[in-house]
């Protein structure tokens, strides 16, 4: 049996990967990007791209064109840019700030985030559900920040 990789679904939607940019999350050093770009005849995109394609450094240098791999050599000019974390760098986020977490499936994905490193002593903060496992660590992650439980800076 032959499983399709699907991108899209192994890192959260352009929404949360927004709100996560919004509330702090480093946006250096991811593998997955979401960008909003407009090619040299003003056709605008959204795509996301595997870091190896894109080089951010010439949008944040404010150089308005430059080519990406993949297109054929098509200069673009990048609108905007978010870093869409993979389920793993987002469970090594929760385990460095001292979460635990268990996941469930259903016809969604489950979290329960607990605050305690003791298995006799957890106490549920939080469960979130939703679509793919990618969209509900972010979710997770969102609420966490929102609520003062965690800073993506120094962990918690």
């Amino acid at each position: 049996m032959v499983v399709k990789y699907d991108r899209v679904k192994s890192v959260p939607n352009l929404e949360l990967c927004r709100r996560l940019k919004e509330l702090g999350l480093p946006q250096e050093n991811g593998e997955w990007y979401w960008i909003k770009w407009k090619t040299i005849r003003d056709i605008e995109t959204i795509d996301l791209v595997v870091s190896n394609e894109i080089d951010l450094d010439p949008y944040e240098k404010g150089i308005p064109y430059y080519f990406i791999e993949g297109r054929r050599g098509h200069g673009i000019r990048i609108i905007e840019y978010y870093k869409a974390p993979t389920v793993g760098e987002m469970m090594e986020l929760l385990l460095k700030a001292g979460f635990r977490y268990k996941i469930y499936k259903n016809h969604y994905y489950c979290i329960q985030c607990y605050n305690s490193t003791q298995l006799l002593f957890q106490t549920e903060i939080q469960t979130i559900r939703t679509d793919t496992l990618s969209n509900a660590f972010a979710e997770m992650l969102i609420w966490l920040k929102e609520n003062g439980y965690v800073n993506f800076d120094l962990g918690r």
